[in-house]
C-alpha cells in the first residue's frame, strides 16, 4: 500500500492549491498578460513540477495538466512516482482519484477536499492562472509588478520563455506554491 499521501496529509492539499486555487478580491483593470491567449487557444498541455509549503509542512510533485476546451485533466506524482493522484473536470465540477485508487466525485469529492482543508480552491481558475492570466469570471486586484490577486490567491510569475510563464508563484497567507513549467504544448482541437 502506498503511504506517501497518508503520511503527508497536507501534501495533497498543497498540491491541489498550487494546481487548483479560491478566497477574496477587488475590481480593477486587468494586469498586462504575458500570454497571448491565441497562442495556446483552448487545447494545450503543461508538464512540470510543483512545490508547496505551509508554516508546518511542505512537499513537491511532478504534474501534467491537459486543457481541452472547458474540460481538463491533471495528474500528480510524488518523488520517484509515489503517491500518484489524478483529477478531471469541466468548469466547477470535478472528480479525482486518490493515491490509493479511491475515486471521489460530486459531493464526495468536495467533502474529501474539505476534510483536507482545501475547500476554497478555485478549480476552474487554474486553466487561466497556469498561463498567468486572471480568470475573467472573478474579481481582480492588481499587485505591483507582474501579478494579480483573485479570491485571496496571489498569482505572480518570475520568469518567462517567450510569452509563456516558466516559474509561477500561487499563494495565500497560509499556503505558498511554486510551479515550474517544463513543457508547454499546443494540442490539436
Amino acid at each position: 500500500m502506498n503511504s506517501f499521501f497518508r503520511h503527508r496529509p497536507y501534501f495533497l492539499a498543497l498540491t491541489l492549491a498550487a494546481s487548483l486555487g479560491l478566497l477574496v478580491g477587488g475590481c480593477t483593470t486587468a494586469p498586462r498578460p504575458i500570454v497571448d491567449s491565441s497562442q495556446l487557444g483552448t487545447h494545450w498541455s503543461l508538464s512540470g513540477k510543483v512545490g508547496c509549503r505551509t508554516a508546518t509542512n511542505g512537499g513537491s510533485a511532478s504534474f501534467f495538466w491537459q486543457q481541452n476546451g472547458p474540460s481538463w485533466q491533471a495528474s500528480f506524482s510524488g518523488p520517484m512516482g509515489f503517491g500518484r493522484m489524478s483529477l478531471a473536470g469541466s468548469g466547477e465540477s470535478f472528480s479525482w482519484v486518490d493515491s490509493e485508487g479511491n475515486p471521489h466525485s460530486g459531493q464526495d469529492a468536495q467533502g474529501r477536499l474539505e476534510s483536507l482543508g482545501v475547500s476554497s480552491i478555485p478549480i476552474a481558475s487554474l486553466a487561466y492562472w497556469l498561463r498567468a492570466l486572471p480568470d475573467p469570471a472573478l474579481n481582480l486586484q492588481r499587485t505591483p509588478g507582474d501579478g494579480f490577486v483573485q479570491q485571496g490567491w496571489r498569482v505572480s510569475w518570475q520568469r518567462s520563455a517567450g510569452d509563456l510563464p516558466q516559474i509561477l508563484e500561487i499563494s495565500t497567507q497560509a499556503v505558498s506554491c511554486r510551479v515550474a513549467a517544463r513543457r508547454w504544448q499546443l494540442l490539436a482541437n
